[in-house]
C-alpha cells in the first residue's frame, strides 16, 4: 500500500467557440518527479494524483470513500487526506468493478481465470472460474453474477462460492432483467437468460454475425439488444422482434431516450439511431463512429466521435457537431453542476495533447488541456465534485468552485 501528499502547478486551456487558444502556463513537470500536482482555470480546479497503475471506474466503497480499479486490482481516494491507498495486485488485470452486499467490492480479472474481491482494508483475494471474467452485476438474490469468457455465466456468494452454467459462445453484458433474471449478449447470434431460482439457460437467436451484447431492460417487461446486424427485443412472453439497421452498423450504447423511444449508436458506420414505439428506426448521420453518449441539456444526446468532434442531436434529429482540437471525445458525463464533461483521448494524434472537455447548458465549449485524460467519472456526493478514474498512472479530481 502507497499512500501519497499533493503538491500544486497551473495547467493550460483552451476555450470554444472563439478558437482564441490562451496559453497559461508551460505543461507541468513530469508526474513521475511528483505525488501530486494541480491545474486551475476560473473556479475549477483539477487534482491528480500519482499512482501505480492506470486507473478505471470510480466508485463509492461502502466506507464513504472513492473505489476504483487498479491495474491488477483496487484502489482507495480517501476523502479526508486526500491521499491513494492502493491495494495489493493480482496475477491479471481488473475489469468492472462493483459494490458486494458485504461491505466488499468486486471485480473481473483478464489474464487469470478468476474473479476478485476486496475488502474496505485492502484484503484482496481471487476465486477460480473457468475463464476470464470482464462484466459484473449485482443479482436482486445477493449474488454477484459476472461474464465468463470460457462460455458460461457464473454467479459467486459473498464467501467466494463459484458457480457456472454453460452457453453457446462466451457472455457479456450482465443485466438484472425482469423478475430478477440474469440477460446477457453472447459473442454470437444469441441473447441469454439465466433463471436465478433453478440455474437454467435459456437462449434465444437473434440477427447478429458476431456479437449481441449493451442489453437495456424497459417498463414493459421487454429486453432490448444491440448487435453487429440489427437492434432488436425480446418479448416479456419469449418473442425476438429485430428490427435492421445498415449491413454490421453495429448498434450499441442502447438508451431510453426523454422522448419514451431506444436510442443507439453505430458501432460501426457514422450514425445514430432511435426506434420509436411503432418499430420505426430512423439514423441520423454524424461524422465519425460514436465512442459514447448521454442525454443531457435541453434534453439533447451529446456524443463522443472518432471525427474529434462532439455531436449534439435534438430529438427531431437535427444534428450539431463541435469541433475539438484533435483527440477524440469519449463517454459524456452529466456532471453535478449539469454541464456535459468528457475526456479527450489523441490517440494517434501526433503532436495533440490530450484534455479534458466541459460543454455547458449556455453552449460554450472548453478544453482543459493536461497530461492526461479521464476514461470515466463519478459524481461526488458533496455536489461540487467529480472523481475520475485516468488513462495514465494517476487518478483525478474536478473541483467544481
Amino acid at each position: 500500500m502507497t499512500s501519497r501528499k499533493n503538491r500544486r502547478f497551473v495547467d493550460f486551456l483552451v476555450k470554444h467557440p472563439a478558437r482564441n487558444y490562451a496559453l497559461l502556463s508551460a505543461e507541468p513537470a513530469l508526474l513521475a518527479d511528483h505525488d501530486s500536482y494541480s491545474m486551475k482555470s476560473g473556479n475549477v480546479t483539477f487534482d491528480f494524483y500519482k499512482t501505480s497503475n492506470m486507473t478505471h471506474l470510480p466508485l463509492y466503497g461502502q466506507n464513504g470513500n472513492v473505489w476504483f480499479t487498479d491495474g491488477g486490482s483496487v484502489g482507495e481516494f480517501i476523502i479526508a487526506s486526500k491521499t491513494i491507498k492502493e491495494c495489493p495486485q493480482t496475477a491479471g488485470l481488473a475489469q468492472e468493478l462493483i459494490n458486494g452486499p458485504n461491505g466488499g467490492l468486486w471485480f473481473g480479472l483478464i489474464g487469470i481465470n478468476a474473479i476478485g474481491y476486496s475488502d474496505m482494508n485492502c484484503d484482496v483475494k481471487t476465486f477460480a472460474t473457468a475463464g476470464w471474467t470482464t462484466d459484473l452485476v449485482l443479482g436482486t438474490n445477493g449474488l454477484i453474477y459476472f461474464s465468463d469468457k470460457a462460455n458460461k455465466i457464473g454467479s459467486v456468494t459473498t464467501s467466494g462460492d463459484v458457480k457456472e452454467f454453460p452457453t453457446s459462445y462466451s457472455t457479456l453484458d450482465p443485466i438484472v432483467g425482469p423478475n430478477g433474471n440474469i440477460w446477457f449478449g453472447e459473442f454470437g447470434p444469441k441473447v441469454g437468460m439465466l433463471n436465478v431460482a433453478n440455474g437454467k439457460v435459456t437462449e434465444w437467436e437473434v440477427k447478429a454475425a458476431v456479437m449481441t451484447g449493451s442489453l437495456l431492460k424497459r417498463s414493459d417487461g421487454s429486453v432490448w439488444f444491440g448487435s453487429d446486424l440489427a437492434i432488436g427485443k425480446i418479448t416479456p412472453d419469449g418473442k425476438v422482434v429485430n428490427y435492421d439497421i445498415p449491413a454490421n452498423a453495429g448498434a450499441s450504447f442502447l438508451m431510453d431516450g426523454p422522448d419514451g423511444n431506444v436510442w443507439f449508436g453505430c458501432q460501426y458506420s457514422n450514425n445514430v439511431g432511435k426506434v420509436d414505439s411503432k418499430g420505426q428506426v430512423s439514423l441520423y448521420p454524424v461524422s465519425g463512429l460514436p465512442m459514447g453518449m448521454v442525454f443531457g441539456p435541453g434534453n439533447r444526446l451529446f456524443v463522443g466521435m472518432t471525427s474529434y468532434s462532439l455531436a449534439i442531436v435534438s430529438l427531431d434529429g437535427t444534428v450539431k457537431e463541435n469541433a475539438l482540437t484533435g483527440a477524440i471525445p469519449y463517454a459524456p458525463h452529466i456532471g453535478p453542476d449539469g454541464n456535459v464533461w468528457f475526456p479527450g483521448n489523441p490517440w494517434q494524434s501526433v503532436g495533440v495533447s490530450p484534455f479534458i472537455g466541459r460543454y455547458t447548458a449556455a453552449g460554450e465549449l472548453t478544453e482543459f488541456k493536461t497530461s492526461a485524460y479521464p476514461n470515466s467519472f463519478l459524481n461526488g456526493t458533496d455536489g461540487n465534485t467529480i472523481y475520475m478514474g485516468m488513462s495514465t498512472y494517476r487518478f483525478g479530481v474536478i473541483n467544481l468552485g
